[in-house]
């Protein structure tokens, strides 16, 4: 069976895709992409994310003394004690930072009252594994023993998702972890798995931009190259 293609239509998806493609529009995942201006691409990604709605009634602070590369707190001004949300951005492990994420930071507090703290991590080709593992294990460590009694939720997209996977192993035994909550996650470095199991069920929307040559597996066949590098 074949995956079924659908084009985006709507409004609403045309305008991501408009954004994908222009947040992607400096990166060229071809055969040219040991060439890619990694913290030229990366400035141009965190302008978007800067530009994204944020939820009203949110506070922001920034905690540059926890882990390693320091966090990013989101908090509403009621906060319910109980739960401790910990999030790990996405960008393949090569873009993003935590603190261009006050959108996505922002919506996680609003709606469950816990705060937020945004963990920024060492990214590749500069820094491979496990230089953002353990900064991330270093600020998780942190925070943790800094809400003792609280519930722990681990939440990522991407790169934050293999993240929030690890962690969650890390750290099942302690019996604090509430959930782990996974956007499209990172999870498949080897190529063993079988994607072609759900090929009736999969949906995916195309991209009909000729400016955009953003190609997600050549981008996954580099991250796996640069992020585990020897």
């Amino acid at each position: 069976m074949s995956i079924e293609r659908i084009k985006a239509e709507s409004s609403e998806m045309k305008g991501v895709l408009k954004f994908v493609g222009n947040m992607t529009k400096s990166m060229i995942f071809d055969e040219n992409m040991e060439k890619v201006n990694w913290p030229k691409s990366r400035r141009r990604n965190d302008l978007f994310y800067r530009l994204m709605p944020r939820q009203k009634g949110i506070i922001f602070k920034t905690l540059a003394k926890i882990g390693n590369k320091g966090v990013l707190l989101a908090e509403a001004e009621k906060v319910d004690e109980n739960g401790v949300i910990i999030y790990y951005h996405g960008g393949g492990f090569l873009t993003g930072n935590a603190f261009v994420c006050k959108s996505y930071a922002s919506m996680l507090a609003k709606y469950t009252g816990y705060r937020v703290y945004a963990v920024d991590y060492s990214l590749a080709p500069e820094h491979p594994f496990p230089e953002g593992y353990n900064d991330c294990v270093a600020a998780t460590e942190e925070i943790m023993k800094m809400h003792p009694d609280a519930k722990i939720v681990f939440v990522g997209e991407s790169a934050g998702g293999n993240l929030s996977l690890g962690m969650g192993l890390r750290y099942k035994e302690t019996g604090r972890i509430a959930a782990v909550i996974v956007h499209s996650p990172t999870v498949d470095f080897s190529g063993i798995i079988d994607r072609t199991i759900n090929e009736n069920k999969d949906i995916v929307f195309e991209n009909n931009n000729p400016d955009n040559n953003f190609d997600s597996m050549k981008l996954n066949t580099f991250t796996q190259e640069k992020y585990l590098s020897d």
